[in-house]
């Protein structure tokens, strides 16, 4: 599997290829929820799972998703994977390190630049975590 960091540039460059618009980012590291959606993504799903890049627009928006078919999350989950320092807690989590910060820096970092990002899960089905930022052009 491809390293975390080249698949978020390779899907960026894709991106950009396919239509001439502007997403403006702040953060010298725009690239940083990507790698840490698509990191996330890898962790929480197991060997033999499957882990997707999709990229395009709706309207004024520039969207990406980033599929897996990992351990997905429970309702509750769903409601607080955002929160600073949450962690869901499982058996089939016990042996992943992480903090709980990373998705909220996330949707920090996505809500500064006037985007959303959701979360389409079923445990035992995978999750979906999809970024839209409003583009420029």
């Amino acid at each position: 599997m491809a390293a975390p960091r080249a698949v978020a540039q390779a899907a960026a460059r894709a991106a950009a290829r396919r239509a001439a618009l502007r997403v403006t980012a702040v953060t010298a590291r725009p690239c940083s929820p990507i790698v840490n959606l698509v990191d996330n993504a890898i962790k929480y799903t197991p060997e033999g799972g499957t882990v997707s890049l999709t990229t395009g627009w709706e309207g004024m928006y520039a969207v990406l998703a980033v599929h897996d078919t990992g351990i997905g999350l429970s309702a509750e989950d769903r409601e607080r994977v955002f929160d600073e320092f949450y962690r869901v807690r499982s058996e089939q989590t016990h042996g992943i390190t992480g903090t709980g910060l990373g998705l909220s820096l996330v949707k920090r970092l996505v809500e500064q630049h006037q985007g959303s990002i959701s979360v389409d899960s079923e445990p035992g089905k995978g999750s979906t975590f999809t970024v839209r930022l409003p583009i420029e052009g």
